[in-house]
């Protein structure tokens, strides 16, 4: 079985709503609700003097993020969907919500190792899923603002 993970990363024009826990509370879980996903429970951790790590247990898998105003006024998001939420339209929420100047989204499958290929991993040192044509199967795409 194969899953899907999503990264999306984004850079703001300005990192005043990535230093609190709210409005970006509000924000992710409205996104999650409206992409049809299932919170079971959410954790937030407040950085001093600021910065924010945010997690959302689901039914269907988790959402996180991470931001530091300090540097570039970044983001990362991590979408990891086990289940019928709509992930396209959370990153579209998301995007609308935070008015990246800048972002980036990557396509991360995850599980399913096609039959008969695999190659040595240079840091894992051991065989590693490969698809026929010697490929990973990821991708990125970057995002217009």
């Amino acid at each position: 079985m194969e899953h899907l993970h999503l990264l999306y990363d984004l850079w703001l024009p300005d990192g005043e709503i990535l230093k609190y826990v709210e409005p970006l509370r509000a924000i992710l879980v409205e996104a999650a609700v409206r992409g049809r996903a299932t919170i079971y429970h959410q954790y937030w951790h407040q950085f001093e003097p600021w910065g924010v790590t945010g997690f959302l247990l689901l039914k269907e898998s988790h959402i996180s993020v991470h931001t530091w105003p300090e540097e570039d006024n970044f983001a990362a998001v991590d979408i990891f969907p086990c289940g019928p939420m709509d992930v396209d339209l959370i990153v579209h929420l998301l995007g609308e919500a935070l008015q990246p100047v800048r972002e980036r989204l990557t396509r991360q499958v995850r599980g399913a190792v096609p039959v008969n290929s695999s190659s040595r991993h240079p840091i894992l040192g051991r065989e590693t899923g490969r698809q026929r044509d010697g490929t990973t199967r990821s991708g990125t795409e970057v995002l217009a603002p």
